[in-house]
């Protein structure tokens, strides 16, 4: 399924293959689909509706608003798999790290693979129940110091949060905040029976390369329960549908006249970490900040509290954020 649109018309939209292969029934139009890691961008969308709100700066402290997240531990993989809490973490997670795969919760690496596999299936019931089993659970590395994937536990955090402070489950706050405005329909953590008899099969190749349907039942990830609005990997939708989200981030925030989020925050999105590392000491150049506090994630003392989520007009005007 293949959309290609500009300046809101579609150029292309070619729609070629099979919506399940073994039962030989052919991709039509407004087919929906398991977005997996492309909810990620949604959940984007959803943080920084919530620092436009007021309600955080991607520069906080997880901790502060979830205090499972303080004082973590840094783990260590043992010879014969099994991994211990070695040492206590120098640095605090950060609310943008949740966001940008730097933050050491649950990672894809050799480390975090052997904590996830410890989770016992009840974790994957809920964001609630993912993030007290991940909470108890040591860091796979120092929060800001290394970059591995993270799946989904550090975006479920995020959208505990947006829980809280909205007071909306996730879903609802998505409906209402995202979905609604854009007049979207069909991207939804939970599917409805019409939605899911236009669901795609997945498929992969056998080691003869000829193609198999896999059969996930109901299941939108493998292995999480159906009320796990999994912020990272749980949201299906048509390309339709998905369409106007890209159109929205394209145009800066504003999809056909009506206002998501400020330019700026969509250029919070597209800032690289390494842009937001020069950015921050800059930053602190011109206000006299202790680089050293801001490294070591310690808030200044309340007389020289500034904001930083925030550029400000102090910092060059040709400096570049797209280094």
């Amino acid at each position: 399924d293949l959309l290609v649109m500009q300046s809101g018309k579609v150029l292309c939209h070619l729609v070629k293959g099979y919506k399940n292969y073994a039962n030989n029934e052919i991709l039509e139009p407004n087919s929906m689909f398991r977005l997996a890691s492309m909810t990620k961008p949604i959940t984007g969308i959803a943080v920084l509706i919530g620092v436009q709100n007021g309600w955080f700066s991607l520069d906080d402290r997880l901790g502060d608003y979830l205090p499972e997240f303080s004082d973590m531990a840094i783990g260590k993989l043992e010879k014969d798999g099994s991994y211990i809490s070695d040492h206590k973490a120098k640095n605090d997670i950060l609310v943008y790290q949740c966001l940008s795969h730097c933050n050491g919760i649950l990672p894809e690496t050799e480390l975090g693979d052997a904590i996830l596999n410890n989770a016992p299936r009840s974790a994957f019931d809920s964001i609630d129940s993912m993030l007290a089993f991940a909470s108890k659970e040591p860091l796979g590395f120092e929060p800001g110091t290394y970059t591995a994937y993270t799946g989904y536990t550090s975006f479920d955090a995020m959208a505990k949060i947006i829980e809280m402070k909205s007071g909306m489950k996730y879903s609802e706050f998505l409906q209402k905040n995202l979905f609604d405005p854009l007049d979207i329909h069909d991207i939804t953590f939970h599917p409805t029976e019409e939605q899911w008899s236009r669901m795609v099969s997945l498929h992969d190749r056998s080691v003869a390369q000829t193609l198999i349907t896999v059969d996930m039942g109901r299941e939108i990830f493998e292995g999480f329960g159906p009320d796990y609005e999994c912020a990272g990997a749980c949201l299906t939708s048509t390309i339709e549908d998905y369409a106007k989200i890209g159109e929205l981030l394209l145009n800066h925030g504003t999809y056909r006249g009506i206002k998501i989020l400020d330019p700026e925050m969509v250029e919070e999105m597209k800032m690289s970490l390494e842009s937001r590392k020069m950015t921050m000491e800059m930053y602190m150049q011109y206000t006299g900040m202790d680089m050293e506090k801001i490294k070591a994630n310690q808030r200044p003392a309340a007389e020289e509290n500034v904001k930083t989520d925030v550029v400000l007009d102090a910092i060059p005007k040709n400096f570049s954020q797209d280094a």
